[in-house]
């Protein structure tokens, strides 16, 4: 899985920063590594306020543990690796140090973006797009991953379901869009949603390679320590030869 490799590349030391603030200080001009993640997720005027009210924690390994549980009721990204809790309005985000997974930061800030934004709509159009979420996610194929990270997030919160697909499809899935009604909603909170989900498909791109490198290296050790082990015993067999022959040898001079 991709959060695996992510916490392996995680070096434990501080990520992009330490947020926008505290519950007090809502009016505060957002932090740079903030209004750079808003950037690079395609957010729209609406989707950065929003981002910048929820006072945005990004937080390395150790200070992340333990941010996102059920307990505080948060609505969480795939491997609880980011959550938005409706109880403050608050965003946590799990940030690697990594700089090869700076787009796995983005794609979950956008992520938690479309969380809050979806507290943002009235019932009847949370009742409108739900509907319209469910129709689109059943194009997806079977097999695709989306599908469990949508219910590892749901997990035993259906209610959440809804909110998750909005967050989910919006940041992972393009294909030219789900339609006009769908995609006036995520225009609310998303800019460029074709380049967003570019990014998703970078970082992806990105992990597959990684894998593809460690499980090279690990056959290339593999064929090395059994290339080492055929000549070691080769030269076992030639050493024992050696020594059959020097007794037989010994044996032809004392026959009478």
């Amino acid at each position: 899985m991709v959060l695996a490799v992510v916490w392996w590349l995680d070096s434990g030391t501080a990520g992009f920063g330490a947020g926008a603030g505290s519950g007090s200080d809502v009016a505060q001009a957002p932090a740079a590594d903030v209004v750079a993640l808003a950037g690079e997720a395609h957010l729209s005027d609406q989707g950065r306020q929003l981002l910048y009210e929820s006072r945005p924690q990004l937080l390395d390994a150790g200070a992340f543990a333990g941010q996102c549980t059920d307990d505080l009721a948060a609505v969480r990204s795939d491997g609880a690796v980011g959550c938005f809790r409706p109880v403050d309005g608050s965003v946590v985000v799990y940030s690697p140090a990594d700089p090869r997974l700076r787009g796995f930061v983005v794609e979950t800030v956008a992520h938690e973006t479309l969380h809050v934004g979806w507290e943002t709509l009235s019932e009847p159009e949370r009742a409108e797009l739900a509907g319209l979420l469910e129709v689109a996610v059943a194009t997806i194929p079977a097999d695709d991953p989306i599908h469990q990270q949508i219910a590892f997030s749901v997990g035993d919160h259906p209610e959440h379901r809804p909110t998750e697909l909005f967050a989910y499809l919006g940041t992972q899935v393009w294909g030219g869009g789900f339609g006009e009604r769908v995609e006036e909603f995520y225009a609310r909170f998303v800019a460029d949603r074709a380049a967003l989900v570019a990014v998703h498909e970078e970082f992806e791109a990105t992990m597959s390679q990684l894998r593809a490198d460690i499980d090279a290296g690990y056959q290339a050790v593999v064929a090395t320590e059994f290339t080492e082990g055929i000549e070691a015993a080769a030269a076992e067999r030639a050493r024992i030869d050696a020594m059959v022959d020097d007794y037989n040898a010994l044996q032809a001079q004392l026959q009478p």
